[in-house]
């Protein structure tokens, strides 16, 4: 397959991701796993470390005890991953994924495990007070006021998928992970898809990635990110491969809110919801762009961005 490469994230937010993670894919002399590792990171770090993002690291919303609580993966297309769960004390969960992927003996750690791993290795972690932004307490305090404290607000994922070359194999190889603070209010300890291989992303090299965003409750029960990609394994494209599975999706949970973003090792690139109003921002060789799916149906719901 011709090599293009090619950066892809969720939500008009990820020009923010695409633009760090080209700053690194987009110089020659950064080429294999390493430097997807670095795009990825500093791709959906940024995105993490903006106060202005209320569903993702600093800046996102607590969970119903006002605890921030983190949750973010990275994986390779050669199947090494790695990813954290409920992290508490950081504003940013992916560097602390790839620090898993490296130095782990597994793949996936949580809660204050996660936490003292990190310590360990010499991040270091603050108190919950001073990872709640303004906007933050404000909405703490709204819902803290409910008479229900039911919550089931969805939260926009930051999900990244970058494709470059290795240079010693001529190959292609592409990575995937994202980062989310969760439903905003949720119970303490809830996770959702966004850091669950196979759910909320998923990469293999010669093959190619996705990543979701939206209703992770749903999403996680249906291994949407690595149906897609063994829909491109089958042959499809990464447009056709998105479609198909929101399409199986909704035929399971018909109100389920969610989207996706897929690449292919050939650098081509797809996008697809199941609500109309879901963005997305690509790099490649034609530059940087943020694109609006646009859906067959008239009748379709618009997307509840409630963060």
């Amino acid at each position: 397959m011709h090599f293009r490469p090619v950066a892809i994230a969720t939500w008009d937010f990820g020009l923010q991701a695409v633009e760090n993670a080209a700053s690194i894919l987009g110089n020659p002399e950064n080429r294999g796993n390493e430097a997807l590792l670095d795009a990825i990171v500093r791709g959906i770090e940024s995105v993490e470390l903006n106060p202005k993002v209320s569903s993702v690291g600093y800046g996102g919303l607590p969970n119903a005890e006002g605890v921030l609580q983190l949750d973010a993966a990275i994986m390779l297309g050669n199947g090494s991953g790695g990813s954290v769960l409920s992290l508490q004390g950081f504003p940013a969960a992916i560097p602390v994924a790839r620090l898993v992927l490296e130095k782990s003996r597994h793949p996936c750690l949580c809660g204050n495990g996660a936490r003292k791993f990190a310590e360990q290795f010499g991040f270091q972690s603050v108190d919950n007070e001073k990872l709640l932004t303004p906007y933050a307490l404000q909405r703490l305090e709204m819902f803290q006021k409910q008479s229900d404290q039911e919550s089931n607000e969805l939260s926009d994922t930051v999900g990244l998928i970058c494709c470059t070359r290795d240079e010693d194999t001529k190959e292609s190889v592409i990575a995937a992970g994202c980062a989310t603070s969760g439903s905003a209010f949720k119970q303490d300890g809830r996770v959702g898809d966004s850091a669950i291989f196979g759910c909320g992303l998923y990469a293999q090299n010669g093959i190619g990635a996705a990543t979701s965003t939206g209703d992770g409750d749903i999403i996680m029960k249906y291994c949407c990110a690595y149906q897609i990609v063994e829909e491109m394994r089958h042959g499809m494209g990464p447009q056709k491969a998105c479609e198909t599975v929101v399409t199986r999706l909704q035929s399971q949970v018909p109100c389920c809110q969610a989207a996706f973003v897929a690449v292919n090792c050939a650098g081509e690139y797809g996008a697809y919801s199941t609500h109309q109003g879901f963005s997305y921002a690509v790099w490649n060789e034609q530059g940087v762009q943020v694109n609006q799916v646009s859906l067959s149906k008239s009748n379709c719901p618009i997307w509840k961005h409630l963060c």
